[in-house]
């Protein structure tokens, strides 16, 4: 999800991963949290927070020696610089857990979206 707006007790976010449900607006509101105790002399309270998990990123650059156990990709900038889809791509433990962003792109016949794979001038494959 990508949050569009903070509100005092509301999260505007829009989806970004599925087919059917991507780019779909919605609403997060916070939720009602209590704890009080059985005891009578003890501590009672309640709070109030958003359902939501901190999520981290960084850029591929920096990304490099890092391994993840889930990640996603924003390629709606494409690499620039040799190496860095690789870089991008080879962080995760496993394939199964890459999700890419691709705002604007349009996939082929066979739903896949392509993207550039910069290589440096100079370099032989032979």
């Amino acid at each position: 999800m990508i949050v569009r707006r903070l509100h005092q007790d509301l999260i505007e976010a829009e989806t970004i991963s599925g087919s059917s449900d991507r780019g779909i607006t919605i609403g997060i509101c916070r939720a009602r949290n209590s704890y009080k105790d059985i005891r009578p002399d003890c501590v009672s309270f309640e709070r109030f927070q958003f359902p939501v998990r901190v999520a981290f990123c960084m850029t591929i650059t920096k990304a490099q020696g890092q391994t993840c156990e889930r990640l996603g990709i924003d390629i709606s900038d494409e690499p620039f610089a040799h190496g860095q889809t690789y870089t991008a791509f080879s962080r995760a433990r496993s394939g199964e857990n890459i999700r890419v962003f691709a705002p604007g792109k349009n996939p082929d016949n066979n739903g896949n979206i392509s993207m550039r794979n910069v290589v440096a001038r100079g370099i032989s494959f032979d």
